[in-house]
């Protein structure tokens, strides 16, 4: 297995809708960060350069690799595929990708997909555009995502979150003592009692109204009977 590059994320989006424009900057943002920051994701961070991850993007043309052989060039690969109509029209793109989804499904999980579709319409087309060879990729449509103005940054969020599932997936592998599941990424709300609770409550609804995020609360997770100094120290953990 190749140790040099730890993740590497793969996006398609077809250059010619400029409705996945703001979903590949958002996701490019959150991975390389910079000056140039908005939306509701900002990050000055780059991750990149920082921990490792290399970006690549594609546009209509299929790469020029077999997909596993692509895929199996770093430890851990997440394919992100913003699926629009004229992605739709790509065949050799698609044929790529079916190949791609092949190669993930027989990975173990140390490879990852996360297809977007712009529409729910256009996630029933992808999945019968190459007979049955897709149909058992779950796709999620960004309409799901709430509101137009937050959906991208909601995009680029499961992606880190994916990222770090897939990253934790090898350390658990390959560590000699038992790990935590990685299923959920766990945020500690810290808060002054005075002037921080209801800001801390507003988070704490936030994060549980999104599915892959889960939240330690002293309101509600120490147990009545529980030595609160050591469960927080856990907690933080």
């Amino acid at each position: 297995m190749a140790t040099q590059t730890p993740l590497q994320i793969l996006l398609f989006r077809h250059p010619e809708d400029r409705e996945t424009i703001a979903y590949e900057d958002a996701i490019v943002r959150a991975i390389r960060g910079g000056r140039d920051l908005g939306g509701y994701l900002t990050t000055g961070e780059d991750l990149g350069e920082g921990l490792g991850i290399q970006l690549r993007t594609f546009g209509k043309e299929r790469p020029a690799k077999e997909a596993a052989q692509l895929l199996d060039e770093c430890c851990h690969t997440l394919v992100i595929v913003l699926i629009d109509a004229a992605l739709l029209g790509s065949d050799a793109v698609l044929e790529w990708l079916e190949q791609c989804w092949a190669h993930v499904r027989a990975s173990d999980g140390r490879h990852g997909a996360l297809p977007f579709a712009m529409t729910e319409r256009l996630a029933g087309d992808f999945a019968s555009a190459r007979n049955s060879a897709l149909g058992t990729l779950q796709i999620r449509s960004v309409e799901t995502f709430g509101e137009r103005a937050v959906r991208p940054s909601m995009v680029a969020l499961l992606m880190l979150h994916t990222c770090r599932a897939l990253l934790a997936r090898g350390l658990a592998r390959a560590s000699t003592t038992p790990c935590e599941s990685s299923d959920f990424l766990r945020l500690f709300i810290s808060h002054a009692k005075v002037d921080g609770l209801p800001l801390a409550q507003a988070l704490k609804h936030m994060i549980g109204s999104i599915e892959w995020l889960s939240s330690f609360y002293d309101a509600k997770d120490l147990p009545a009977g529980c030595d609160w100094q050591l469960e927080l120290e856990r907690g933080v953990g």
